[in-house]
């Protein structure tokens, strides 16, 4: 015959009868939750600076890169965001890339964020935009 132990005493575990309702509401929680995250995630819109501007960039040799063009150096500290918002050192950023910069004081490059290309036909029509609405001297 087994020894009871406190830990273990069948007359103080919980019945099947009580515990199934309680599984089924667990499962049915995450199953909404597994379904509802997507699409709160995907709703996630990002936003942009004012003074961003939308240019394509190819990455030299660091601290210089080029956006549509022209060389540009990038800053001490720039930081390079992906689509998912994770920052990514220059060296992983290979190729062409449609982007939105901020640039300093000093017309270095500060903050990058690497876009889809819905972000940038949207970023290019806001900037547009904006230069339309803008006083002209």
């Amino acid at each position: 015959m087994r020894r009871r132990t406190p830990w273990y005493d069948p007359r103080t575990m919980p019945s099947s009868a009580r515990l199934r309702p309680r599984l089924a509401a667990a499962g049915l929680a995450l199953a909404v939750l597994a379904i509802a995250a997507p699409v709160v995630h995907g709703q996630a819109a990002r936003t942009f600076p004012d003074g961003a501007e939308a240019g394509r960039l190819r990455m030299g040799v660091f601290p210089l890169a080029t956006i549509d063009g022209r060389e540009l150096r990038l800053g001490p500290g720039t930081r390079i965001y992906d689509e998912n918002n994770m920052i990514r050192p220059p060296a992983m950023v290979d190729g062409e890339r449609k982007i939105a910069y901020v640039r300093g004081q000093l017309g270095e490059v500060v903050q990058i964020w690497l876009l889809s290309d819905a972000e940038f036909r949207d970023l290019g029509a806001r900037i547009a935009a904006a230069r339309r609405a803008a006083p002209q001297r």
